[in-house]
């Protein structure tokens, strides 16, 4: 699927009106504070941010935050909605964080991203996170739970935009965070989807 279709539409067509957040940024905000992750940060960074909606919230919490996208036009839609210069926003190619440099992250998030990526790629994401994570940094993220706790597949879920979901069962992504060198320090469930704190098992 070619991402910059998807931001075909107007920003706030989509999700926000001025400062006021969309309904799923407002449950994605007090998913954040149940994980007591609405605390003051140096620098953050956002996995697949689009255009910014949440880095217009969340940027009262960060000195700097950072959001990376694969569609150019997601990227060039949130510098024109955020639009001060305490966000930074990047194209990255939809499997490395390189255009980051040499920066470091407090805290890298992630919602509604990476399950439409193969598991090869989202394995890919976790080695390059451990690289832009500060030796007490936090990694939080979100995936679709498999049904009956199986291993779950891609599973086609509109036909119209190509659009598969990769969903995973809590022990499979246990096992694939320690093997990447990850510490879960908290894993809960909301509904159909599973949230993931971890840090690096170093730390």
């Amino acid at each position: 699927m070619c991402w910059d279709l998807l931001y075909g539409i107007e920003p706030c067509q989509a999700a926000v009106c001025d400062n006021k957040p969309d309904a799923a940024v407002r449950e994605f905000f007090d998913i954040l504070g149940d994980f007591d992750l609405l605390r003051r940060y140096e620098k953050t960074l956002h996995v697949g941010c689009g255009y910014g909606r949440v880095e217009k919230c969340f940027s009262k919490y960060a000195n700097i935050c950072f959001g990376v996208d694969v569609s150019s036009r997601a990227i060039r839609l949130a510098k024109e909605y955020v639009g001060h210069d305490k966000c930074v926003f990047l194209r990255n190619d939809g499997e490395t964080l390189k255009v980051l440099g040499n920066n470091k992250f407090d805290l890298v998030y992630s919602v509604i991203v990476f399950q439409h990526m193969s598991k090869a790629v989202f394995k890919g994401y976790l080695r390059e996170v451990k690289d832009y994570l500060k030796p007490r940094g936090m990694f939080f993220f979100q995936v679709p739970l498999s049904e009956n706790g199986r291993k779950g597949d891609a599973v086609l879920i509109d036909r119209k935009d190509h659009h598969s979901i990769r969903r995973y069962s809590v022990e499979e992504l246990e096992e694939t965070l320690t093997a990447f060198g990850y510490r879960v320090d908290r894993m809960h469930t909301y509904g159909t989807d599973i949230y993931c704190l971890c840090s690096l098992g170093d730390g």
